[in-house]
């Protein structure tokens, strides 16, 4: 039996705002199709018929909306292979899967997620995103993992829920105090992040520690009828890393631009994560001292990490180089294990590296014009090199 994951009709036929084009319907899922193409997640049949479609994608010069429309507006499981099934149904399900509220949670500044627009910014966002929960998905399918499951901190956070907040007689009300609670959430973490010595865009708290560059995208998620504030996505990267990224990238005009662009640019360097943050239950009253705990939670999780690494960024790298590709995507770990080499002086190491990627058919997860990152790091240790 064909399983439909989604059609866009599902949505402008139903509740759907008033006013907004009915092309807003395609966007979410067709970046998830976009990041399937990305990760070459898509069966014989799709590949064989989108071949073309599929080469303009990751060439960025067709987005995963567009080749969405031409195939009947309609996600089906003939179009993955047997990975992408079995993890689209565990992540992509609306009703029990992550991606709706990770969905909401990468884009909290829109009113409903037809809002968001279908741009490549935004696709980076997504897809950084998503990148995480396919490997965690990893961990468990290989039973290997002993490091962050998210789905096992969502099981422990549900245990200590014994009854749910809010009884709601339907998904429209139950969504409607969720829009509440997050809006009065973005009001309350840009009061208080100040006191924490944040800064705030876009639903991220961000700032300079030290050598380090620290982020985070908070959000609400319900679990169990019950609401929690989450930081998913935590992240610690050297401040360094976006000015080697933009050199190496040519976009160095980005080092003059404002600080917030290391957290919410599409164009930065990837990041090391830490524990995903899970706060709750709230409600409208205690929401104030539950952010300032999520809070507390994240400024812990740096702080010991960056004492952890005696406040050096050469110990970073070198943490980096020794993490195995189960613990992130590997296109965005590469990169990183690059910038480490390039950062330790080991620039001939970061050459063949994206090298050997190339030769593999291997992408880097950006592009620019023709040229994918991994060509531009090729090009910039040539560059070093013969000096």
């Amino acid at each position: 039996m064909t399983v439909i994951y989604d059609k866009a009709k599902y949505h402008y036929e139903g509740d759907y705002p008033k006013g907004l084009s009915i092309n807003q319907t395609f966007v979410h899922t067709g970046m998830f199709l976009g990041w399937i193409m990305d990760h070459d997640l898509y069966s014989k049949e799709f590949k064989e018929e989108t071949i073309s479609e599929i080469e303009l994608f990751k060439d960025r010069k067709m987005t995963g909306t567009e080749v969405y429309k031409s195939w009947d507006d309609a996600l089906v499981d003939d179009m993955l292979n047997r990975e992408g099934n079995a993890f689209a149904k565990e992540y992509f399900d609306f009703s029990t899967g992550l991606f709706l509220s990770d969905y909401e949670e990468t884009f909290p500044v829109v009113e409903s997620l037809y809002e968001v627009k279908d741009t490549w910014n935004n696709y980076f966002k997504l897809k950084e995103v998503i990148d995480k929960r396919y490997t965690e998905w990893k961990f468990r399918q290989t039973k290997k993992s002993n490091v962050i499951k998210n789905s096992g901190l969502v099981k422990k956070e549900s245990a200590r829920t014994d009854k749910t907040i809010q009884k709601t007689s339907s998904k429209r009300e139950l969504n409607a105090l969720k829009k509440s609670i997050e809006k009065a959430l973005d009001v309350t973490m840009r009061k208080l992040v100040k006191e924490f010595g944040f800064k705030y865009a876009g639903g991220t708290l961000f700032k300079k520690v030290g050598d380090f560059f620290v982020d985070g995208t908070n959000g609400v998620r319900m679990i169990d009828g019950a609401f929690l504030i989450c930081i998913p996505f935590p992240k610690i990267k050297p401040f360094s890393y976006d000015d080697l990224f933009w050199e190496i990238f040519d976009m160095e005009g980005n080092k003059k631009e404002p600080i917030s662009l290391r957290a919410n640019g599409a164009f930065t360097s990837p990041s090391f994560y830490m524990d995903e943050i899970l706060v709750g239950p709230i409600q409208l009253d205690n929401l104030e001292s539950n952010c300032k705990i999520a809070v507390q939670k994240f400024v812990t999780q740096f702080e010991n990490l960056i004492i952890e690494l005696d406040n050096s960024v050469e110990l970073y790298n070198k943490m980096i180089l020794e993490q195995h590709s189960k613990f992130s995507f590997e296109s965005d770990l590469e990169l990183k294990k690059m910038l480490a080499e390039i950062q330790l002086g080991l620039v001939h190491d970061a050459l063949t590296r994206a090298q050997n990627l190339i030769e593999q058919k291997k992408r880097g997860g950006f592009r620019q014009g023709d040229k994918d990152i991994f060509e531009y790091v090729v090009e910039y240790c040539k560059q070093r090199l013969s000096l």
